[in-house]
C-alpha cells in the first residue's frame, strides 16, 4: 500500500512526527508509534479515495486520524474536504459536514489564493510540498499554519485528491514577533 510514496515523503513526515512543537499527544506517543501512524494515514487515505473502498478501512481510519497529533485533511482533486479528523474541525472551527461543502480554498484567505496554487502545481512534480500560509476560521478568525500535502494517486497513477498534515504556527509566529 506505501508504494505509492517515496522515501522521502516517510521521513519527511516521520521528522514532522518529533517535532518538539506539536503539542497535542505528541509528548505521550513514541516517536516510531507516531511515524507507523502516519504511514498508516496515508496509506489509508490513498485506499479511501479508490472507488472500492470498504466500510472497515473508513472505520480504521477515523480512530487514527483522531489519536494522529496533527489537524489531518482529505480532499478530492477539486479541493472538496471528505475527511477531517476533530484536531482540523477545531482549528478551523467547522464541524465535518459543514467542512465537506466546503473546498480548501474557500477556506483559505484570497491573499494566499496565487502562491498556494504555485504550491499545488509544485506538487505535481514532487513528493510532497511543505508551506505556511493562513486558514479562516468560521467565526472569521484568521489561523497561521504549516501545511505538509501530497497528491494521492489512483491504481492508474491518476491524481485523485491530496492529504495533508496542518498545525497551527500561531504561537511560533508571536515567539517570532510577527
Amino acid at each position: 500500500m506505501m508504494r505509492a510514496y517515496s522515501l522521502a515523503v516517510c521521513i519527511l513526515l516521520l521528522a514532522m512526527a518529533g517535532c518538539t512543537s506539536v503539542q497535542y499527544k505528541a509528548q505521550r506517543i513514541a516517536p516510531s508509534i507516531r511515524g507507523n501512524m502516519i504511514k498508516q494515514v496515508m496509506a489509508i487515505q490513498t485506499e479511501l479515495l479508490r472507488p472500492s473502498t470498504s466500510p472497515e478501512l473508513k472505520e480504521r481510519y477515523v480512530p487514527l486520524s483522531e489519536e494522529i497529533p496533527f489537524a489531518v485533511v482529505l480532499t478530492d482533486t477539486e479541493g472538496k474536504v471528505l475527511e477531517a479528523n476533530s484536531r482540523y474541525q477545531q482549528m478551523t472551527g467547522y464541524t465535518l459536514d459543514e467542512l465537506r461543502r466546503l473546498t480548501y480554498q474557500q477556506l483559505t484567505p484570497k491573499i494566499w489564493h496565487q502562491a498556494e496554487a504555485a504550491f499545488v502545481s509544485v506538487a505535481n512534480t514532487v513528493p510532497y510540498v511543505t508551506f505556511e500560509k493562513e486558514y479562516l476560521k468560521k467565526d472569521g478568525h484568521v489561523v497561521p499554519i504549516s501545511l505538509t500535502g501530497w497528491l494521492i494517486k489512483g491504481a492508474n497513477g491518476k491524481v485523485v485528491g491530496t492529504g495533508s498534515f496542518v498545525t497551527d504556527i500561531t504561537d511560533r509566529i508571536k515567539s517570532e514577533g510577527f
